[in-house]
């Protein structure tokens, strides 16, 4: 008994610890998001699907979806948050939407273009937010 009460006890302070670092409004998850890469990757779940066009197709372009896992997410540049600097670079409007069952969609597009359109997924997993989906429209 008293040995569980100890391990109840060590774990208190961690649990707590993970409840704070993940903001529960989704606009300060986005910030924190957006600032750290490694947060990125704590707050991915994977299998991630992502969806891409591949403009080789024949006779007609067509959309492609794939299941990726953290080994093989750098395969993917399409996968890659825009951090604010590119954002700003490009620069690309940022767009902010619910959709149903609580899902957030943050889109990025190049204004007057179809060269870059992407939509980033997020879905709301225990007491912080994960992204589950990314749909790359670029051509």
């Amino acid at each position: 008994m008293h040995r569980s009460l100890l391990i109840v006890a060590l774990l208190l302070p961690l649990a707590g610890y993970a409840a704070t670092s993940c903001p529960q409004a989704f606009p300060e998850f986005v910030a924190q998001f957006e600032r750290s890469e490694a947060f990125q990757r704590a707050h991915t779940r994977f299998p991630l699907p992502y969806s891409y066009v591949d403009s080789n197709a024949e006779p007609e372009r067509k959309t492609i979806t794939v299941m990726v896992n953290r080994s093989t997410v750098s395969k993917f540049s399409g996968i890659k948050y825009p951090s604010l600097v590119i954002q700003r670079a490009v620069p690309l409007e940022r767009k902010t939407s619910t959709v149903s069952g609580g899902t957030e969609v943050i889109r990025f597009d190049k204004p007057d273009t179809d060269m870059y359109t992407i939509e980033f997924h997020f879905k709301k997993s225990g007491a912080c937010w994960q992204l589950v989906n990314v749909d790359n429209m670029s051509l």
